[in-house]
């Protein structure tokens, strides 16, 4: 490989690693679902009409934006979206897989990191109920261009987040990036022990065989891991994706990454679909570098906060507890470090 590759490939590295240095939790934001005003009986000339009686349908959320004079914590902060698409080469459309909200508290010095379920089944404008991780593909089908933006008004319009900046790479770009690293450090909760076919692995077939510990793993190998579904479930994925992206902070940190970034910048430009500038990178790898582990913070959905359900189509997601989720991201400066919110040693699947 060319010295030049390598170079180009850093780069690669620097954009992802420097807009996830200042954060490296998960958190999530949900609004809450207003009631209906309540229709008052007025006199009418003509006879009432007798009201029928409405079948009993399955609980389906109802999304209402947040209102009153106090902002929500999420309300008040820079939110960066970081995307990992399915898509695959430059052209056409691809699932958000990986769809995590890191929130920036510039004035009190703090991050948090909320992981979105990729399962969740939420409303999309123009579209109606359906995973949020198609969000992106409708919008570019709508128009091409305009994923992002329609993206960026699912999770506003369900969560109560609104989205400032994002960050968008493909699965092999996330591989070059940690491969550019020389490969990662993950701390693995959970043993994780599993086999399955797939061409493109070495030999047709995929194998995983974590116990719990520190694993170093090279690009492809953390792919596998943060998207595996085999043990566990969407929940548990959220939970890799955040220890995957400790692994990629601490990695940055080691090899002194972070000066590089205003020469590399302009050559991430082409590796990572993004809207932040240099001034943006530069900003959160300083904020980056400074904060300690306890100044970021984790929120992980759980069953109390999204239960599974079948759609009327068959198909299998995750249905929203609205309060539950609101109560989660309006307390997210309460939840503990990465490491700590993500751990599920006690009771692993």
């Amino acid at each position: 490989m060319t010295t030049w590759l390598l170079h180009i490939r850093r780069i690669a590295a620097v954009l992802l690693i420097l807009t996830l240095a200042s954060c490296t939790q998960p958190l999530i934001v949900t609004p809450v679902s207003s009631p209906p005003p309540a229709a008052t009986a007025t006199a009418t000339v003509r006879p009432a009409e007798t009201p029928t009686a409405t079948p009993t349908r399955p609980f389906l959320p109802t999304f209402t934006p947040t209102v009153g004079p106090t902002p929500r914590p999420l309300q008040g902060t820079t939110n960066i979206l970081v995307l990992g698409s399915d898509r695959r080469g430059t052209r056409g459309t691809g699932r958000t897989d990986v769809m995590i909200v890191i929130a920036v508290d510039h004035t009190n010095r703090r991050v948090g990191v909320v992981s979105l379920p990729r399962d969740l089944y939420v409303n999309i404008p123009g579209v109606g109920q359906e995973r949020i991780n198609t969000a992106d593909v409708y919008g570019e089908l709508r128009q091409p261009g305009s994923g992002i933006l329609l993206v960026k008004q699912t999770i506003e319009q369900n969560l109560g987040i609104p989205i400032d900046k994002y960050v968008r790479i493909d699965f092999e770009g996330f591989i070059q990036v940690i491969d550019a690293l020389g490969g990662i450090t993950v701390t693995v909760d959970c043993p994780l022990h599993e086999t399955w076919r797939d061409p493109a692995a070495p030999g047709g077939a995929v194998r995983l065989d974590f116990d719990a510990g520190d694993h170093h793993m090279d690009g492809r190998t953390a792919m596998w891991y943060v998207r595996t579904r085999r043990q566990g479930n969407d929940l548990d994925r959220g939970r890799r994706q955040q220890r995957v992206l400790m692994g990629l902070k601490n990695r940055a940190e080691e090899t002194n990454l972070l000066p590089q970034v205003p020469a590399l910048f302009n050559a991430l430009r082409s590796n990572v679909d993004t809207d932040l500038s240099l001034l943006d990178v530069v900003s959160l790898a300083r904020l980056g570098v400074e904060l300690e582990a306890s100044d970021i913070h984790s929120r992980v959905f759980d069953f109390t906060m999204a239960r599974p359900y079948r759609t009327p189509g068959g198909a299998s997601v995750l249905l929203p507890n609205q309060p539950a989720i609101r109560q989660a991201f309006d307390t997210i400066w309460d939840a503990p470090d990465v490491i700590t919110s993500t751990d599920r040693s006690q009771r692993c699947p």
